[in-house]
C-alpha cells in the first residue's frame, strides 16, 4: 500500500482529516489515552526488578502481587466511576480528568515513594494510576466509536477507528519493558533513578493528552455555536453518518440534561440492558480470565522451549507480546466488514482449537515438540487480538443506547478486569496442583463457553445497517446551502472540523 493509499485508508478510519488536514483530534486524544493506559498498567511489574536492583528488599510474593493488584482494583473503580461520569459531563471532559489522575499517580509514584514501606506507598500510587487507566476504557471507546448507536440521529459504528485507537494500548504495553531496559542501561549505576524515571514516564502521554483534549473542547464549543453537529444529519449517507462527530456525546450530555431527564440508577437495569450486559461484560469477563491467566505463564512456555536463560526468556516474552500490535491493526481492517460478533466468534473458535492442541501436545510430551508448542502459543496471542481482545473493547459502545452507553461500557470493562484478577489467581492454583497441559485444557473450555455466550447474547451489527438504510430512504437531501453553512466545507474537509471523517470513496470524491 502506497502513501496515498495508506492516507485514504486512515481517512476512512477517521484517523486523519481530508483536504490535506492533519491527524483527527479525536483520534489523537483517544490514542494518547490508550497509550498512557497500556504503559502505566504494564510498567509496574518491570519496575519491581529495578527497585530490587536498587537495594530495596522485595521479600514476599504478597508484596509484589499487592502492587499489581492495587492497579487492577484502581482500574475497576475507574471504569465504573468514569463510565458514569462520562454520561454526566461528557466524554472529552471525562478524559481530561483521567489524564490528570494518571499524571498525579505517576508523580506520586516517582517522588513520594521512599523507604520505609516503599512498596506499600507504591501500591497506593498504583491504585491512583489504575483509576486513571481504567477510566480510559469506556471514555476512549465511546469517543473513538463516533458514539455509535441506533437512533435516527445517531451514527453507525466506526469499529475501525475504535480498534486502531485500542491498538495503542498494545504499543504502550510493548514500550514498558523496552523503556525499562533502556533506562537500566542508561542508569546502570543508579537503578534508583531508573525506576523513578520509568514510573514518571507514564505521565508524558497523559500530559500531551490534556493539551489535545482542551484544544478539542475549544473546537467543539466553536462547532456548537455554528450548529455543525446537527446540520443535515438525517440526510447523510450511511458511511458519512458512520464517521460523524465522534464526541457529539459531549453536546448530547449537555443538551440532554436540559431537554430530557436522564434515567435513574434503577431505570438503567432493564431486562434488555441486562441481556446486553451478559453479552458484553460476560464475554469480557471470560476472556480476561483466560487472557490474563495465560499471560502469567508465558515464561513457563518459553522455558519449556528454550531453557531457563533469563535474558532469552524475557526477550522472547516481549516478542510474543509484540504480536498484539499487528494483530490489532489487522483486526481494525476487517472489523466493519466482518462485524464484531463474527470476529469474536472466529477468535474464540480458533482459541478453543489451538488450546486443545496445546493441551494434547503438552500432555503427551511438550519437550519433544518445542517448536510446535511455541508456534501454537504465538498463534493464540494472534487470535487473542484478532478477536476478543479487540471486540470486547468495541461491543459495549456499539450495543447500548446513548443514555446509558458510557455507564454500561464502564460496567462491562470492570467485569473484564474482575476476570483478570480471577484468572491470575485461578490459573496459578491450577498450575501448582496439576500441569501446564491442564491449564491449556481449561483455556480451551473457557473459549468454548465464551463462544456459546457470544452466539446467544451478543447483538450483531447487521440490523443497524438495515435501520440506517431505512433512514436513508426516508430522508430528504442535504442542500448545498445547508452544507455551505458548515465551516470547512469549501475546503473539502467538512467532517475533519467536527472530529469525524468520510469513507474511502467519499474522500476520493471530495
Amino acid at each position: 500500500m502506497g502513501c496515498c493509499g495508506l492516507r485514504r485508508w486512515l481517512q476512512g478510519a477517521g484517523c486523519v482529516g481530508g483536504g490535506g488536514g492533519g491527524a483527527d483530534p479525536v483520534f489523537v486524544v483517544t490514542a494518547l489515552a490508550n497509550l498512557a493506559a497500556g504503559y502505566n498498567l504494564a510498567v509496574a511489574g518491570h519496575v519491581l526488578f529495578l527497585i530490587e536492583a536498587a537495594g530495596h528488599t522485595v521479600a514476599s510474593e504478597s508484596e509484589t502481587s499487592g502492587v499489581a493488584s492495587a492497579a487492577f482494583i484502581g482500574a475497576v473503580t475507574g471504569q465504573l466511576v468514569m463510565g458514569y461520569t462520562g454520561e454526566r459531563i461528557g466524554v472529552v471532559r471525562g478524559l481530561v480528568i483521567t489524564f490528570l489522575v494518571l499524571i498525579l499517580g505517576c508523580m506520586l509514584g516517582a517522588f513520594a515513594c521512599w523507604a520505609p514501606l516503599l512498596l506499600e506507598k507504591l501500591a497506593a500510587t498504583r491504585f491512583v494510576v489504575g483509576f486513571g487507566a481504567g477510566g480510559v476504557y469506556p471514555l476512549a471507546a465511546i469517543a473513538s466509536a463516533g458514539s455509535g448507536g441506533q437512533g435516527p440521529n445517531e451514527p453507525a459504528f466506526n469499529g475501525r477507528r475504535v480498534i486502531l485507537t485500542f491498538s495503542f494500548q498494545g504499543v504502550g504495553q510493548l514500550c514498558a519493558p523496552l523503556w525499562v531496559l533502556v533506562l537500566d542501561w542508561m542508569f546502570s549505576e543508579s537503578p534508583e533513578v531508573a525506576w523513578r524515571v520509568a514510573v514518571l514516564s507514564g505521565a508524558i502521554p497523559a500530559a500531551f493528552g490534556v493539551g489535545h483534549s482542551l484544544r478539542l473542547l475549544r473546537h467543539l464549543e466553536v462547532d456548537e455555536r455554528h450548529g455543525i453537529a446537527r446540520v443535515g444529519l438525517s440526510a447523510m449517507d450511511e458511511e458519512e453518518r458512520d464517521m460523524r462527530l465522534a464526541v457529539d456525546v459531549d453536546s448530547q450530555a449537555e443538551t440532554t440534561t436540559t431537554q430530557h431527564q436522564p434515567p435513574s440508577f434503577r431505570e438503567r437495569w432493564t431486562r434488555d440492558n441486562l441481556v446486553k450486559l451478559v453479552g458484553t461484560g460476560g464475554t469480557w469477563f471470560l476472556f480476561d480470565v483466560m487472557f490474563y491467566g495465560n499471560i502469567v505463564f508465558t515464561p513457563f512456555v518459553i522455558e519449556l522451549v528454550f531453557g531457563d536463560d533469563a535474558r532469552k526468556v524475557a526477550g522472547l516474552s516481549t516478542v510474543v507480546g509484540a504480536i498484539a500490535v499487528p494483530a490489532l491493526v489487522l483486526a481494525s481492517c476487517f472489523s466493519d466488514r466482518m462485524g464484531r460478533k463474527r470476529m469474536q466468534l472466529l477468535g474464540f473458535s480458533m482459541l478453543a482449537l489451538l488450546f486443545s492442541i496445546l493441551a494434547i501436545v503438552l500432555h503427551v510430551d511438550g519437550s519433544q515438540h518445542p517448536g510446535l508448542v511455541f508456534t501454537l502459543y504465538c498463534a493464540t496471542f494472534f487470535f487473542y487480538n484478532f478477536g476478543p481482545n479487540a471486540t470486547t473493547f468495541c461491543l459495549p459502545a456499539e450495543t447500548f443506547d446513548a443514555p446509558v452507553r458510557s455507564f454500561f461500557n464502564g460496567v462491562s470493562a470492570a467485569m473484564g478486569k474482575m476476570g483478570a484478577i480471577v484468572g491470575a489467581a485461578l490459573f496459578k492454583g491450577l498450575l501448582d496442583s496439576t500441569s501446564l497441559g491442564a491449564v491449556m485444557g481449561c483455556s480451551a473450555g473457557i473459549s468454548l463457553l465464551s463462544l456459546a455466550v457470544t452466539q446467544v447474547f451478543v447483538r450483531g451489527s447487521r440490523h443497524r445497517k438495515h435501520q440506517h438504510q431505512q433512514l436513508r430512504t426516508n430522508s430528504t437531501p442535504v442542500t448545498e446551502v445547508e452544507l455551505a453553512t458548515v465551516p470547512g466545507h469549501q475546503n473539502g474537509d467538512v467532517y475533519h472540523q467536527i472530529g469525524a471523517s468520510a469513507s474511502d470513496d467519499q474522500v476520493a470524491n471530495i
